[in-house]
């Protein structure tokens, strides 16, 4: 996965992440973990 199509998941809700300023964005781990594992 290229950060590209990271930053388009997060955009469009496809990962459980929150937008800190700009192009940034944090994800937090539990939760990644979480929807990962299903």
């Amino acid at each position: 996965m290229s950060p590209q199509h990271i930053r388009v998941l997060c955009r469009e809700g496809g990962l459980p992440a929150v937008q800190v300023g700009g192009s940034r964005w944090y994800v937090p781990k539990k939760k990644f973990i979480d929807m990962v594992m299903g």
